[in-house]
């Protein structure tokens, strides 16, 4: 897609405003998890639009696989030696920073997300929508912007109930899970282009806890509790305690407490960025198109033998190609730089909860044997999970009954022919399965359900 430039204070976007940007070198937008959402373009100072560009215009673009074009705001134009045009452009939602919300209280998400309009200052112009259940209430004690309230402050949406936004344009959705696991693979030989894996070393490795309140003094043990290895310096975080109590504690239970959070602390946080072809857009892959797109949020597997990486992990960051219409990289794992550090790392397929996030996986098996014809499918239902899960005296609730991963083990065959069984269409009463091989196969299904510590746990 051109991109098409459209003048400040603009409304409608269905023409092609100002004009189309027929002539621009490159243009990039990169969107993070939560986080950052930008597009950038170089233009030719000669180009025939280069006078009209301004800060304050707006950009059309296609931002990704999946979403209608989307709207940028220009903030930044800069000349450079090559006799080019850098702009840098916001992603209209941006425009919610300038929106003031006045102080106020709401009991569950819904409502919460739904009192950002009612206590605004000037309307934001932008509808919300979620599918966020939980009942736990939310407090803005002070004056905020609405994008600040939606997530990057301590105490905001984010903070308090977790989630993913999705910004389409004019519309705010906040998802309990942005994206799936649709059985993509990118893997060396067949869609992978580039790959670069970052190890960064976590900083600290123990924690000191603490319990304070004014009139009721300090509690504390009277030593550190060190993450489980061996690291050459020692590093402890100072961590306050004091919310994850309704009563004063006691040093010893402090210390259990700890013990707790400290499991995988000191490990390093590893990062993968992927560049690959997107093979929905090649001829052999039309039959399956639908399990080829990926975006941001989305479970992907990695697959690069000569690094031993065999992974599946979550899309946390896409750089989109606007005039090719292909992705130019995708980050996959850990991006430190998020809107809400917390809720980043949430999502692990671990089975134990971390200092970071206070989430809990749990592996339910909702099948065993399960019988696909070859080339066939099965739709397979699911028991719902628990709503709440209890492991080592910490009570968590269930984020959503739709799985943040379903996998698929031991399957079997007979004759000669292959197997290659994929979950597809992941929602909370079950999924599809797909054997695209040439045999049939029985699988065992397991899904992987997110649960949250409840607050003051």
């Amino acid at each position: 897609m051109k991109p098409v430039l459209y003048a400040a204070g603009s409304t409608a976007f269905i023409s092609n405003g100002v004009g189309v940007l027929a002539d621009c070198i490159s243009c990039f937008v990169t969107e993070e998890r939560n986080s950052l959402y930008e597009l950038e373009i170089e233009y030719p100072s000669n180009g025939l639009w280069a006078d009209d560009i301004e800060v304050g215009c707006i950009i059309k673009a296609k931002a990704n696989d999946t979403d209608a074009p989307q709207l940028f705001q220009i903030y930044d134009v800069v000349r450079t030696l090559a006799g080019a045009y850098t702009v840098k452009a916001e992603h209209i939602s941006y425009r919610l920073s300038g929106v003031p919300v006045k102080p106020y209280s709401a009991t569950g998400a819904a409502n919460a997300l739904a009192g950002i309009t009612s206590h605004a200052v000037i309307a934001p112009g932008f509808t919300f929508s979620t599918d966020m259940t939980s009942a736990a209430s939310f407090s803005l004690e002070k004056p905020m912007s609405a994008r600040a309230i939606l997530g990057g402050e301590e105490g905001s949406l984010l903070d308090t109930y977790g989630g993913e936004y999705h910004f389409d344009n004019f519309e705010v959705k906040w998802l309990k899970a942005r994206g799936a696991d649709n059985g993509v693979s990118i893997r060396y030989g067949k869609n992978m282009t580039e790959l670069e894996q970052d190890i960064n070393g976590a900083v600290y490795n123990g924690i000191f806890p603490y319990w304070y309140r004014e009139n009721e003094g300090v509690v504390y043990p009277s030593s550190a509790v060190p993450a489980s290895g061996s690291f050459p310096v020692a590093c402890y975080e100072v961590l306050d305690l004091t919310n994850e109590f309704k009563t004063k504690p006691t040093a010893a239970q402090l210390t259990t407490r700890a013990n707790q959070l400290v499991s995988g602390m000191g490990a390093p946080v590893e990062s993968i960025d992927v560049s690959f072809v997107t093979l929905h857009q090649m001829g052999e892959y039309a039959t399956i198109a639908a399990l080829e797109h990926v975006s941001l949020c989305d479970i992907v597997t990695v697959i690069y033998d000569a690094l031993g990486i065999n992974v599946k992990t979550k899309v946390v960051k896409t750089v989109y190609n606007t005039l090719t219409e292909l992705y130019e990289s995708i980050t996959v794992g850990s991006l430190q730089t998020s809107l809400a550090d917390l809720i980043t790392e949430g999502m692990r397929a671990t089975d134990s909860p971390t200092l970071e996030d206070a989430f809990y996986t749990r592996q339910v098996v909702q099948a065993d044997n399960i019988s696909i014809s070859a080339s066939g499918g099965h739709d397979t239902g699911f028991t719902s999970p628990s709503a709440t899960y209890t492991d080592a005296g910490i009570t968590y609730q269930l984020v959503s009954t739709t799985p943040i991963n379903v996998s698929i083990q031991n399957a079997t065959t007979s004759g000669t022919g292959s197997t290659s069984v994929l979950a597809t269409q992941i929602r909370p009463g079950g999924c599809y399965l797909r054997n695209l091989g040439t045999n049939a196969a029985k699988v065992k299904i397991t899904a992987y359900y997110l649960y949250q510590r409840l607050k003051n746990q």
